[in-house]
């Protein structure tokens, strides 16, 4: 990780009616960085991740790429100019195979059908899934059909990657196999990510930063140890059992 910065949120809010679900939230994301999202439900997280992708418009504040603004823009806008996403509920095109799927991703940067295929069949051998390329995408289990959504999102050639809660679902040693293989995304390809998650465990082990929200705020950010002992944190999302387990 390095000083660069190249995501950028000052005081960003989207209100609905009188409800704010993200309330002001400022935080950067360094090159190279992985920084992690963490808080309850309803709190505010993927909104954030929405606006961050142009699939919701912030009510206010603004977002940068680097020094480029992209407030406001059109999701498929911010797509190309290097912002890839990942969703909570993986959609698959079922009748098709894995590699045509991941091509669908390549086609944001390349109108090539031998190029779109040659960057798709890299991004499978980086996600563990050349193997099963020519396999319809309806019959991969869950932990691949989550490494499917990394590797399509990773196909349209991102500078920043946005996992949303990709461990969901999960049990401990498939979580363990995406960690590991989210860990090496970040090193062979040198993008930064911003992770929402649940799994504390993988929390702690993959983010450099934490960021917490609650109720749309930011409540907390630094380092994992320090948040996860901040009382603002436990009291809202950890609970008093995490924290006397991690004494």
């Amino acid at each position: 990780m390095n000083n660069n910065i190249v995501l950028k949120l000052d005081q960003v809010s989207k209100h609905y009616g009188g409800v704010a679900a993200v309330d002001d939230v400022s935080l950067q994301l360094h090159e190279g960085e992985i920084l992690g999202l963490i808080g309850p439900n309803g709190a505010g997280k993927t909104t954030l991740f929405n606006c961050i992708a142009g699939y919701t418009k912030p009510s206010s504040g603004e977002i940068y790429l680097g020094e480029k603004p992209i407030t406001g823009l059109k999701p498929h806008k911010i797509c190309k100019l290097g912002i890839g996403r990942t969703f909570q509920i993986v959609q698959p095109f079922g009748d098709l195979s894995v590699l045509e799927n991941v091509m669908i991703g390549a086609f944001c940067n390349t109108n090539s059908m031998a190029r779109a295929k040659e960057i798709s069949e890299e991004i499978l051998e980086l996600t563990k899934l050349s193997h099963k390329k020519n396999d319809h995408a309806n019959s991969l289990t869950i932990v691949d059909r989550k490494q499917l959504e990394i590797a399509r999102a990773l196909a349209t050639k991102p500078r920043i990657l946005l996992l949303d809660e990709v461990m969901a679902g999960l049990n401990p040693t498939e979580s363990a196999q995406v960690s590991e293989m989210v860990k090496g995304i970040r090193d062979e390809m040198n993008i930064s990510l911003l992770l929402i998650e649940h799994v504390m465990s993988v929390i702690m082990y993959l983010s450099d930063c934490v960021c917490v929200l609650d109720h749309g705020e930011l409540i907390a950010q630094g380092c994992a140890e320090d948040v996860t002992t901040d009382e603002r944190v436990i009291k809202s999302y950890l609970g008093e059992k995490y924290a006397s387990r991690n004494k």
